[in-house]
């Protein structure tokens, strides 16, 4: 009977070891993940086709319909072949918005959200009929956010950034 008791002691020990060491390892590898924070003053931005000047921009989708536009941070680098850079100006924005405020039925609202790193700090603002994403920060302030996706999240390997459904301050 003591024997039974040991032997099952330290399977349940080395169980719960092993669990611990792959959720750390989780965790250690979660660090780099930023996140994206909704915000009604982010969409009223881009909605009224204001651009800030420490922003490099970007866009996903075709030149005539954006999936999504992006602007980071000038201390950043996005790392990215899918995101298409632009010399963004507010009539170029005002297109873009009414183009995807027009015409775009994949959701009921546009999404204006703060890109942030991993400590919360801004790194950049999104806009986007989509609300899915993730967000890597990488050394040397490089990073990486995946354009505007309408996958289920069954099909994406990566953790995704979920955020309310609706217009929020």
């Amino acid at each position: 009977m003591i024997s039974r008791l040991n032997n099952k002691s330290i399977w349940m020990i080395a169980t719960y070891t092993l669990l611990f060491i792959i959720t750390t390892s989780f965790v250690g590898c979660a660090n780099n993940f930023g996140r994206i924070h909704p915000g009604g003053e982010v969409t009223r931005m881009f909605e009224t086709y204001k651009i800030l000047p420490d922003h490099r921009y970007y866009y996903s989708g075709s030149d005539a319909k954006p999936r999504g536009i992006i602007g980071i941070h000038n201390n950043y680098t996005l790392n990215s072949r899918l995101w298409k850079p632009v010399d963004l100006t507010p009539e170029q924005l005002k297109d873009w918005i009414n183009f995807i405020l027009i015409e775009t039925t994949v959701s009921f609202y546009n999404y204006g959200a703060l890109i942030l790193d991993p400590n919360g700090n801004q790194v950049g603002v999104w806009y986007s009929p989509w609300d899915t994403t993730t967000v890597n920060i990488e050394s040397d302030n490089q990073i990486i956010v995946p354009t505007p996706t309408d996958l289920p999240k069954k099909f994406l390997k990566k953790p995704l950034i979920f955020w309310h459904h609706g217009p929020k301050d």
